[in-house]
């Protein structure tokens, strides 16, 4: 799923939402949160079990995957006696990623030749649900 698409889907999440969020008494029993998130992928990864020079990956230096801003939003949901939560989370981050690769080397046996093009589309995309019950008596 790429950029716009999640975007839009995010939006039109919001905009279903919406009006129940305005439309209440008091107490507030939607919330709507929305958040930038932001990945740094770094780190090395050496698949060939060995220390030899050329066999360690960096994933910023080698594949161009540095800092990447997404999106979060989430609703929650308060019963009328505000015991209950009912939760709705979805966050998605995306890269895409072409690059002539600097040096050559070995990846899963696999040898790399310096200036060869590389493309890359890593994604993160997490949806997640829960309930939280209050169990003191007010």
């Amino acid at each position: 799923m790429n950029k716009v698409a999640s975007f839009i889907l995010a939006i039109i999440f919001l905009l279903t939402l919406a009006a129940t969020a305005f439309a209440q008494a008091d107490k507030l029993k939607n919330e709507i949160d929305i958040r930038v998130l932001v990945g740094v992928p770094s780190g090395e990864a050496n698949f060939s079990g060995t220390n030899d020079a050329g066999s360690t990956l960096s994933f910023n230096r080698d594949f161009n995957f540095g800092n990447q801003a997404g999106v979060e939003v989430e609703y929650l949901y308060r019963s009328e006696s505000g015991k209950h939560k009912f939760v709705g989370d979805f966050a998605t981050m995306d890269w895409d990623r072409t690059r002539t690769i600097l040096r050559s080397f070995v990846f899963r046996g696999q040898t790399y030749v310096a200036g060869a093009a590389v493309e890359g589309q890593p994604a993160a995309i997490g949806l997640e649900g829960h309930v939280c019950i209050s169990l003191a008596q007010g």
